[in-house]
C-alpha cells in the first residue's frame, strides 16, 4: 500500500481550456448585469464628456466591477456588484503662505505690505 505524499497536490480534473470572461459576464443575472453596465458606461463618457465642459484639464471617471464566488452545498453561487464614479468637480483651493509664526495666512509675508492712508471723514 502506497503511503500519501503531502507534497502532492490534488488538481480538479479540467479541460486547460478557460472559459471565455464575456461568456461567463453575459450569463450573470440572466444577462443584465451587462445590459446595465452597457448603460452605465455610456452614461459615465457623457458625464466625462459634460465636466470637461465646464472644467477642461483632464478628467476621469470609474467603474469597479466585483464578483463574490461561493460554494457551498455543492453549488455555486455568483454575487456581482458594480459601482460607478463619476467625475467630480475639482476642489476649490486657497493659495496660502507660512508665516513666522508657523500659522498659514493669506498673506505672503515675504511681500511688502501697501499701508494704504485713508482720508478722515468730514465732519457733516
Amino acid at each position: 500500500m502506497e503511503a500519501e505524499r503531502p507534497d502532492m497536490e490534488i488538481e480538479p480534473p479540467h479541460t486547460n481550456v478557460p472559459k471565455s470572461f464575456l461568456s461567463f459576464m453575459a450569463e450573470q443575472g440572466q444577462g443584465a448585469v451587462v445590459s446595465e453596465l452597457s448603460e452605465k458606461l455610456r452614461d459615465l463618457t457623457e458625464a466625462i464628456e459634460m465636466h470637461f465642459e465646464h472644467f477642461r484639464g483632464k478628467v476621469s471617471g470609474e467603474i469597479n466591477l466585483k464578483f463574490k464566488i461561493t460554494l457551498e452545498g455543492g453549488a455555486y453561487k455568483v454575487t456581482t456588484e458594480y459601482v460607478v464614479k463619476p467625475p467630480r468637480a475639482p476642489a476649490s483651493g486657497t493659495i496660502m503662505w507660512l508665516g513666522g509664526d508657523g500659522n498659514l495666512a493669506t498673506t505672503n509675508p515675504r511681500q511688502l505690505a501697501m499701508p494704504f492712508w485713508q482720508r478722515p471723514h468730514a465732519a457733516a
